[in-house]
């Protein structure tokens, strides 16, 4: 009867443990660059940042939304779509010069008002606040 030592089990398998091990690796490495692309693609996503809303989106919701409350004709509803459309470019530029200040605003705003919960409040409240993709949001409402 022959012992098998771990030379002997590597030429019997024909691959080498440190075969083995930088097998492991490589496969692990890419693993993680894998997870890491799709977790940077998903988080794009969340920012707007990878696809950004189409030009006319929020003129489409607007739009939509009256046409719901209001009972538009289909006249009224392409003037109101094409008003919609025009004023968004100009609103748009608007917003983002002053968006940083409101952001300061709103992040002064929400400081504040931790400051006046418990500590199991002001846990809540941040945890309602980092559910919306924007945190702005909670202090400005949703759109």
């Amino acid at each position: 009867m022959s012992t098998l030592s771990p030379n002997n089990d590597a030429a019997v398998s024909g691959t080498s443990p440190k075969t083995i091990a930088v097998i492991v690796v490589i496969l692990a490495f890419a693993a993680g660059v894998i997870t890491g692309m799709i977790g940077d693609r998903i988080l794009l996503l969340v920012q707007h940042r990878l696809m950004p809303p189409h030009r006319g989106f929020i003129a489409a919701r607007v739009a939509d939304r009256l046409d719901h409350d209001l009972h538009l004709t289909p006249s009224q509803r392409t003037a109101v779509t094409d008003i919609l459309k025009r004023r968004e470019q100009r609103i748009s530029e608007m917003m983002s010069k002053i968006r940083p200040q409101m952001r300061t605003e709103a992040d002064q705003t929400n400081r504040e008002i931790e400051a006046v919960l418990t500590p199991e409040q002001r846990a809540k409240f941040i945890d309602i606040r980092s559910r919306s993709h924007r945190p702005i949001r909670w202090f400005f409402g949703p759109p």
